[in-house]
């Protein structure tokens, strides 16, 4: 058993997943650390009302995402390994005039009108909006960050992003957590979040100076100024669009519930969802690094024949959803003592929620290295419709669940949204399969 454990780190998937996984591991439980914090001192209805500003911004993020952050990652990687200086370039360049253009102009114009918006969703939730302008302006200038990480990705530096993510987040948690302690509260959280950001959009910068003198191959930043003018996004804009609209349906699913919370019930209610969300949301942990290397990987397998795309794509999956079963069912038993202890009595409702919520850990196990896989076989368009489809029929009968039943309609709403599409999925790709078994025989 020890010489196949040791035999499995051979391969570069397994070591930098497993360097993922440690950074993950951090991050998770600073993540939880701070919730912790935030609930305690905050209390339920302010608790609640800190869940629907992000949920909020999450919203409004759809809108600004245009898939440029995809498209950059997987043809700068391409670019990379063929030592195309020119192209790197060219891909940067698109990186940053997308990201400013959506800046001065999405952005701008969110955080203008962020707290009407927030009014006529949410009604009686005005302060939403306000709260959320900083979080909006904050995520303006974060595009810088995510350059330097999309750069140390695509050179196989993961040693050195674990360590500035986990810095990144480290940061994130103790200004906004000071700032709390000092008597802020969710204004305390929100300006912590635009300082965060603040000292990162300076840090990048130095950052990128750094990998300058690693490698020949990146573009200084004068380049980059004078190159804003004359590259066109046109060449890469279509390759990352139909991405985002992938993206942006899956993290409707996720933000939609919360937004129909916020519209049918109080702070408090939302607060008990929050946390029950969060809490199962810790089991997954395993699964991020996973389906971050996957998005690699399966393009590789691709290149040794489909028969080995499937298997590659089925067995984590299956193996992830052996991982999951492991560590939910005992996180299920333990809730109720759980949530008293970190969180406190006030929050004890919570448990029942977790009680009914624990099958989204199995069905997001079966669902990792989904989009990849459509991405990987050229299936974007159908992912698309699938996701369309669900979101169409499924949101004014889950609206309905939710005014009907409340929290318990929730967490039938959370489990459903996610199910229906991982399954259909499933079917479709099983077909597809199938299809190109036949044509090879």
């Amino acid at each position: 058993m020890k010489e196949k454990i040791r035999s499995l780190f051979r391969y570069n998937f397994v070591k930098d997943t497993a360097i993922l996984q440690a950074g993950t591991f951090i991050s998770t439980g600073l993540s939880f650390a701070a919730s912790v914090v935030f609930a305690r001192v905050l209390g339920p209805e302010d608790y609640g009302i800190y869940a629907l500003i992000f949920a909020f911004v999450g919203l409004i993020e759809i809108f600004m995402n245009w898939g440029a952050d995809y498209a950059t990652i997987t043809l700068l990687a391409e670019a990379w390994a063929r030592r195309d200086k020119e192209e790197i370039k060219n891909i940067i360049v698109f990186f940053v005039k997308t990201s400013l253009i959506i800046s001065f102009t999405i952005g701008l114009l969110a955080i203008l009108l962020a707290p009407i918006l927030a009014e006529k969703i949410y009604h009686q939730h005005f302060q939403v909006g306000l709260l959320a302008r900083w979080i909006i302006a904050a995520g303006l200038i974060r595009f810088v960050f995510f350059l330097s990480t999309i750069i140390l990705q695509v050179s196989r530096k993961i040693k050195y992003l674990t360590t500035l993510e986990n810095i990144n987040k480290i940061i994130y948690i103790i200004i906004p957590v000071g700032l709390v302690f000092l008597g802020l509260g969710i204004y305390g959280i929100v300006i912590g979040h635009l300082i965060s950001a603040l000292i990162f959009f300076i840090f990048s910068f130095y950052l990128y100076q750094k990998l300058l003198k690693r490698t020949e191959l990146l573009p200084n930043l004068k380049e980059i100024w004078r190159e804003l003018k004359t590259v066109s996004i046109k060449k890469y804009f279509k390759f990352g669009f139909l991405i985002a609209i992938n993206k942006n349906l899956a993290n409707l699913y996720s933000i939609l519930p919360i937004t129909f919370l916020g519209m049918l019930m109080t702070g408090t209610q939302i607060s008990y969802f929050k946390i029950a969300f969060s809490y199962i949301g810790l089991s997954l942990m395993f699964l991020g690094p996973i389906s971050r290397l996957l998005m690699v990987q399966l393009p590789r397998s691709k290149v040794q024949g489909h028969q080995v795309l499937k298997e590659h794509f089925f067995k984590t999956a299956f193996y992830s959803f052996l991982i999951i079963c492991v560590i939910i069912i005992p996180m299920v038993f333990l809730s109720k003592y759980l949530v008293v202890f970190f969180y406190g009595a006030n929050y004890l409702p919570t448990v029942k929620l977790i009680y009914l919520l624990w099958p989204y850990a199995l069905i997001a196990a079966w669902g990792i290295g989904l989009g990849a896989l459509y991405r990987t076989i050229n299936k974007m368009k159908a992912a698309i419709i699938i996701d369309t489809v669900n979101l169409v029929i499924g949101a004014p009968i889950f609206y309905w669940l939710i005014k009907q039943y409340d929290l318990i309609g929730m967490a039938i709403t959370t489990i459903a949204w996610l199910g229906i599409t991982t399954l259909v999925s499933w079917i479709y790709l099983n077909r597809y399969f199938k299809k190109i078994s036949l044509k090879n025989n």
